[in-house]
């Protein structure tokens, strides 16, 4: 998680909630977004693996691994009127 945390504070795009790398701890004072929108962004990581595929290490089974948001994730979801049907089941599908 460094790594991804580090590149994108970098540039200019750092995880909401990130105290280390970019979180200012803005997000609900002032023009930060929670205080935009009349709600309040937690500060804990959004950062979360929506989904894994690997391969079982004795059957040789190919498992796909779902996870819901977290709490946390999900009431920011809220705030900001995003839908979970809105997220592209695979973001990188574009890019191969």
């Amino acid at each position: 998680t460094h790594q991804l945390r580090a590149h994108m504070a970098e540039i200019g795009h750092p995880i909401i909630g990130d105290g280390k790398y970019g979180g200012s701890g803005q997000e609900n004072l002032g023009d930060g977004w929670g205080a935009q929108l009349g709600g309040e962004v937690s500060r804990k990581l959004h950062l979360h693996a929506r989904s894994l595929t690997i391969e079982h290490p004795v059957t040789r089974a190919i498992l796909h691994l779902t996870a819901p948001l977290p709490a946390h994730m999900a009431r920011t979801w809220d705030l900001f009127q995003w839908q979970a049907s809105e997220a592209p089941e695979d973001p990188f599908e574009d890019l191969v």
